[in-house]
Protein backbone atom coordinates (compact mmCIF):
# COMPACT_ATOMS: atom_id res chain seq x y z
CA UNK A 1 0.00 0.00 0.00
CA UNK A 2 1.44 3.27 -0.93
CA UNK A 3 1.02 6.54 1.29
CA UNK A 4 -2.71 7.95 1.37
CA UNK A 5 -2.78 11.53 0.06
CA UNK A 6 -6.20 11.65 0.68
CA UNK A 7 -7.02 13.51 5.06
CA UNK A 8 -8.31 10.01 7.04
CA UNK A 9 -7.76 6.72 9.10
CA UNK A 10 -6.20 4.17 7.28
CA UNK A 11 -5.76 0.39 8.18
CA UNK A 12 -2.74 -1.96 6.55
CA UNK A 13 -0.39 1.11 6.13
CA UNK A 14 3.02 -0.95 6.86
CA UNK A 15 5.34 0.87 9.65
CA UNK A 16 8.14 1.01 6.98
CA UNK A 17 5.56 3.14 4.66
CA UNK A 18 4.16 5.42 7.57
CA UNK A 19 7.41 6.28 8.86
CA UNK A 20 9.09 6.50 5.76
CA UNK A 21 6.79 9.82 4.64
CA UNK A 22 9.17 12.33 4.18
CA UNK A 23 5.88 14.87 3.18
CA UNK A 24 4.34 15.05 6.25
CA UNK A 25 5.39 15.82 9.97
CA UNK A 26 4.85 13.11 12.63
CA UNK A 27 4.65 13.56 16.41
CA UNK A 28 7.71 12.35 16.99
CA UNK A 29 9.42 14.60 14.22
CA UNK A 30 7.65 17.46 15.83
CA UNK A 31 9.23 16.95 18.99
CA UNK A 32 12.61 16.08 17.52
CA UNK A 33 12.30 19.39 15.65
CA UNK A 34 11.81 21.28 19.19
CA UNK A 35 14.23 19.48 21.20
CA UNK A 36 17.28 20.12 18.52
CA UNK A 37 17.91 22.37 15.99
CA UNK A 38 15.97 21.87 12.48
CA UNK A 39 19.44 21.13 10.62
CA UNK A 40 19.80 17.80 13.00
CA UNK A 41 16.09 17.45 12.49
CA UNK A 42 16.72 16.99 8.36
CA UNK A 43 19.02 15.31 8.82
CA UNK A 44 17.36 12.32 10.79
CA UNK A 45 14.75 12.68 8.53
CA UNK A 46 17.47 11.96 5.45
CA UNK A 47 19.10 9.24 7.05
CA UNK A 48 17.41 6.52 8.17
CA UNK A 49 18.48 5.54 11.87
CA UNK A 50 20.36 2.24 11.85
CA UNK A 51 17.88 -0.23 13.92
CA UNK A 52 18.85 -0.44 17.67
CA UNK A 53 17.65 -3.72 19.74
CA UNK A 54 16.68 -1.89 23.20
CA UNK A 55 13.57 -0.37 20.13
CA UNK A 56 13.18 -4.10 19.18
CA UNK A 57 12.17 -4.96 22.10
CA UNK A 58 9.52 -2.45 22.61
CA UNK A 59 7.91 -2.82 19.14
CA UNK A 60 8.12 -6.70 19.64
CA UNK A 61 5.76 -6.10 22.84
CA UNK A 62 3.51 -3.49 21.13
CA UNK A 63 2.53 -6.56 18.63
CA UNK A 64 1.95 -8.54 21.24
CA UNK A 65 -0.42 -6.52 23.48
CA UNK A 66 -2.02 -5.19 20.49
CA UNK A 67 -2.16 -8.03 18.20
CA UNK A 68 -0.89 -5.97 15.09
CA UNK A 69 2.66 -4.20 14.58
CA UNK A 70 6.19 -5.41 13.55
CA UNK A 71 6.56 -9.05 11.90
CA UNK A 72 9.84 -10.40 14.20
CA UNK A 73 11.79 -13.73 14.07
CA UNK A 74 12.37 -15.55 16.94
CA UNK A 75 16.16 -16.40 17.52
CA UNK A 76 17.14 -19.53 19.39
CA UNK A 77 20.43 -20.17 21.07
CA UNK A 78 19.99 -23.85 20.53
CA UNK A 79 19.51 -23.30 16.56
CA UNK A 80 21.13 -20.27 15.46
CA UNK A 81 23.90 -19.60 18.31
CA UNK A 82 26.06 -22.60 17.91
CA UNK A 83 29.76 -22.68 17.44
CA UNK A 84 31.93 -23.80 14.31
CA UNK A 85 31.86 -27.05 15.29
CA UNK A 86 28.65 -27.67 15.99
CA UNK A 87 28.38 -26.95 19.77
CA UNK A 88 25.93 -24.53 21.67
CA UNK A 89 28.01 -21.46 22.50
CA UNK A 90 28.52 -19.80 25.97
CA UNK A 91 27.64 -16.55 23.72
CA UNK A 92 25.75 -17.09 21.07
CA UNK A 93 24.81 -13.68 20.08
CA UNK A 94 28.75 -13.44 19.02
CA UNK A 95 28.05 -16.53 16.78
CA UNK A 96 28.38 -16.23 12.96
CA UNK A 97 25.28 -18.29 12.75
CA UNK A 98 23.23 -15.56 14.88
CA UNK A 99 24.89 -12.90 13.09
CA UNK A 100 23.73 -14.08 9.63
CA UNK A 101 20.09 -15.25 11.27
CA UNK A 102 19.56 -11.48 12.57
CA UNK A 103 20.64 -9.97 9.27
CA UNK A 104 18.49 -12.44 7.43
CA UNK A 105 15.74 -11.10 9.88
CA UNK A 106 16.38 -7.36 8.92
CA UNK A 107 16.31 -8.48 5.07
CA UNK A 108 13.16 -10.10 5.37
CA UNK A 109 11.60 -7.07 7.02
CA UNK A 110 11.56 -8.42 9.89
CA UNK A 111 12.63 -7.64 13.82
CA UNK A 112 14.88 -10.34 15.28
CA UNK A 113 14.44 -11.23 19.05
CA UNK A 114 16.45 -13.46 21.11
CA UNK A 115 14.49 -16.14 22.91
CA UNK A 116 14.91 -15.38 25.85
CA UNK A 117 13.50 -11.89 25.03
CA UNK A 118 10.68 -13.14 23.35
CA UNK A 119 9.80 -15.25 26.34
CA UNK A 120 9.82 -11.70 28.98
CA UNK A 121 7.81 -10.59 26.05
CA UNK A 122 5.19 -12.80 26.66
CA UNK A 123 4.98 -12.55 29.88
CA UNK A 124 4.94 -8.92 29.48
CA UNK A 125 1.78 -8.96 27.07
CA UNK A 126 -0.01 -11.77 29.70
CA UNK A 127 0.21 -9.04 32.35
CA UNK A 128 -1.08 -6.18 30.21
CA UNK A 129 -4.29 -9.07 29.91
CA UNK A 130 -4.20 -9.36 33.62
CA UNK A 131 -4.16 -5.69 34.73
CA UNK A 132 -8.47 -5.05 34.97
CA UNK A 133 -8.25 -1.01 33.17
CA UNK A 134 -5.65 -1.90 30.45
CA UNK A 135 -6.68 -4.74 29.73
CA UNK A 136 -10.64 -3.23 29.09
CA UNK A 137 -9.28 -0.57 27.08
CA UNK A 138 -7.75 -3.44 24.72
CA UNK A 139 -10.29 -5.20 24.52
CA UNK A 140 -12.14 -4.20 21.49
CA UNK A 141 -10.58 -1.69 18.56
CA UNK A 142 -8.67 -0.93 15.93
CA UNK A 143 -4.97 -1.21 16.10
CA UNK A 144 -1.90 0.67 14.68
CA UNK A 145 -4.40 3.34 12.24
CA UNK A 146 -2.77 5.36 10.60
CA UNK A 147 -3.88 8.94 9.61
CA UNK A 148 -3.23 12.08 7.41
CA UNK A 149 -4.44 15.36 7.78
CA UNK A 150 -3.86 18.79 7.03
CA UNK A 151 -2.91 21.63 9.28
CA UNK A 152 -5.35 25.12 8.60
CA UNK A 153 -3.03 27.56 9.83
CA UNK A 154 0.43 26.49 8.08
CA UNK A 155 -0.45 24.10 5.50
CA UNK A 156 1.52 21.46 6.84
CA UNK A 157 0.99 18.06 5.97
CA UNK A 158 0.57 16.20 9.47
CA UNK A 159 0.16 12.38 10.54
CA UNK A 160 -0.37 10.06 13.11
CA UNK A 161 -0.39 6.04 14.14
CA UNK A 162 -2.15 6.10 17.77
CA UNK A 163 -1.63 2.48 18.97
CA UNK A 164 -5.21 1.55 19.93
CA UNK A 165 -8.49 2.86 19.00
CA UNK A 166 -11.55 1.33 21.03
CA UNK A 167 -14.80 0.74 19.65
CA UNK A 168 -16.88 3.49 20.30
CA UNK A 169 -19.33 2.98 23.14
CA UNK A 170 -22.97 4.75 23.14
CA UNK A 171 -23.11 8.33 24.77
CA UNK A 172 -19.06 8.18 25.64
CA UNK A 173 -15.86 9.90 23.91
CA UNK A 174 -13.82 7.64 22.21
CA UNK A 175 -10.52 7.27 23.42
CA UNK A 176 -7.49 6.97 22.12
CA UNK A 177 -4.49 4.50 23.26
CA UNK A 178 -1.03 4.53 23.94
CA UNK A 179 1.17 1.41 25.41
CA UNK A 180 4.64 2.21 26.27
CA UNK A 181 7.20 -0.27 27.56
CA UNK A 182 9.57 1.99 30.69
CA UNK A 183 11.92 1.29 33.23
CA UNK A 184 9.16 2.20 35.72
CA UNK A 185 5.33 2.06 35.85
CA UNK A 186 5.21 3.57 38.59
CA UNK A 187 2.94 6.67 38.55
CA UNK A 188 5.50 9.11 40.08
CA UNK A 189 8.12 8.05 38.33
CA UNK A 190 6.56 7.74 34.87
CA UNK A 191 5.65 11.19 35.10
CA UNK A 192 9.00 11.94 34.41
CA UNK A 193 9.33 9.92 31.15
CA UNK A 194 6.06 12.34 30.09
CA UNK A 195 8.30 15.32 30.41
CA UNK A 196 11.49 13.65 29.39
CA UNK A 197 9.66 12.06 26.04
CA UNK A 198 7.21 14.41 25.40
CA UNK A 199 3.68 12.20 25.68
CA UNK A 200 1.85 15.49 26.72
CA UNK A 201 2.68 16.30 23.11
CA UNK A 202 1.66 13.15 21.41
CA UNK A 203 -1.46 13.19 23.28
CA UNK A 204 -2.53 16.88 22.15
CA UNK A 205 -0.70 15.60 18.66
CA UNK A 206 -2.92 12.82 17.96
CA UNK A 207 -5.76 14.35 19.85
CA UNK A 208 -5.77 17.10 17.08
CA UNK A 209 -5.56 14.94 14.45
CA UNK A 210 -8.37 12.99 15.46
CA UNK A 211 -10.64 15.67 15.38
CA UNK A 212 -9.64 17.41 12.24
CA UNK A 213 -9.95 13.69 10.76
CA UNK A 214 -13.10 12.74 12.19
CA UNK A 215 -14.99 15.78 13.64
CA UNK A 216 -14.77 14.55 16.88
CA UNK A 217 -13.44 15.18 20.16
CA UNK A 218 -11.83 12.13 22.10
CA UNK A 219 -9.12 12.06 24.96
CA UNK A 220 -5.99 10.34 25.34
CA UNK A 221 -4.90 7.22 27.64
CA UNK A 222 -1.85 5.81 28.38
CA UNK A 223 -0.60 2.41 29.62
CA UNK A 224 2.87 1.70 30.85
CA UNK A 225 4.62 -0.93 31.56
CA UNK A 226 7.74 -1.73 33.45
CA UNK A 227 10.29 -3.91 31.84
CA UNK A 228 11.14 -5.42 34.87
CA UNK A 229 9.55 -8.70 36.66
CA UNK A 230 6.89 -8.60 37.50
CA UNK A 231 6.29 -6.33 34.17
CA UNK A 232 3.87 -3.85 36.85
CA UNK A 233 1.26 -1.98 34.45
CA UNK A 234 -0.43 1.44 35.62
CA UNK A 235 -2.36 3.72 33.50
CA UNK A 236 -2.28 7.23 33.23
CA UNK A 237 -4.74 10.48 31.94
CA UNK A 238 -2.44 13.68 31.35
CA UNK A 239 -3.59 16.81 33.33
CA UNK A 240 -5.73 19.36 30.90
CA UNK A 241 -3.55 22.02 31.97
CA UNK A 242 -0.51 19.89 30.47
CA UNK A 243 -2.57 19.15 27.53
CA UNK A 244 -3.51 23.35 26.55
CA UNK A 245 0.69 23.42 27.06
CA UNK A 246 1.31 21.11 24.52
CA UNK A 247 -1.18 22.79 22.27
CA UNK A 248 1.44 25.53 22.39
CA UNK A 249 4.06 23.27 21.35
CA UNK A 250 2.97 21.47 18.76
CA UNK A 251 1.89 24.92 16.98
CA UNK A 252 5.58 26.14 17.23
CA UNK A 253 6.63 22.89 15.55
CA UNK A 254 4.04 23.18 12.54
CA UNK A 255 4.56 27.06 12.43
CA UNK A 256 8.93 25.77 12.39
CA UNK A 257 8.60 23.15 9.78
CA UNK A 258 6.34 25.11 7.47
CA UNK A 259 8.88 28.19 7.88
CA UNK A 260 11.69 25.69 7.39
CA UNK A 261 10.27 24.45 4.53
CA UNK A 262 8.86 27.72 2.70
CA UNK A 263 12.41 29.28 2.92
CA UNK A 264 14.29 25.62 2.15
CA UNK A 265 16.90 27.15 5.29
CA UNK A 266 17.33 24.11 7.98
CA UNK A 267 19.72 26.33 10.19
CA UNK A 268 21.59 24.93 13.53
CA UNK A 269 22.67 26.94 16.69
CA UNK A 270 23.56 30.40 14.95
CA UNK A 271 22.93 32.46 17.43
CA UNK A 272 25.15 33.35 20.50
CA UNK A 273 23.79 31.88 23.82
CA UNK A 274 24.30 32.37 27.47
CA UNK A 275 25.05 29.50 29.98
CA UNK A 276 23.52 29.84 33.32
CA UNK A 277 23.69 27.39 36.20
CA UNK A 278 20.85 25.68 37.38
CA UNK A 279 18.69 27.30 39.86
CA UNK A 280 19.77 24.68 43.05
CA UNK A 281 23.14 24.74 42.05
CA UNK A 282 23.81 28.66 42.42
CA UNK A 283 21.95 28.63 45.93
CA UNK A 284 24.31 25.66 46.74
CA UNK A 285 27.29 28.02 45.48
CA UNK A 286 25.89 30.99 47.35
CA UNK A 287 25.68 29.63 50.37
CA UNK A 288 28.53 27.78 50.69
CA UNK A 289 30.61 31.16 49.49
CA UNK A 290 28.72 33.21 52.70
CA UNK A 291 29.34 30.46 54.93
CA UNK A 292 33.06 30.89 53.78
CA UNK A 293 33.05 34.84 53.61
CA UNK A 294 31.39 34.64 57.44
CA UNK A 295 34.45 32.33 58.72
CA UNK A 296 36.46 34.44 57.66
CA UNK A 297 35.29 37.68 58.91
CA UNK A 298 35.24 36.11 62.10
CA UNK A 299 38.48 34.96 61.85
CA UNK A 300 39.94 38.75 60.95
CA UNK A 301 37.94 40.24 64.05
Amino acid sequence: MTVPRQDGLYPGVSEQEYHGDKDSLSSSGARLLLSTSPAEFRYQMDHAPRPKKVYDYGSVCHALVLGEGVQFEVLDPAVVGLTADGKQSQKPTATTMWKQADAQARVAGKVPIAKWDMDQAELMAAEVCKHPLASALLAEGYAELSGWWTDQETGVRCRLRPDYLPIDKPRRRPLIVDYKTTDDANPEKFAKSMRDYGYHCQGDWYLDGFFVITGIDADFVLIAQSKKAPYSVSVHYIDPEDMVRAQGQNRRARRLYAQCRETGRWPGYEELNILSLPTWLRKEIDLANAIEENTMEGEIH
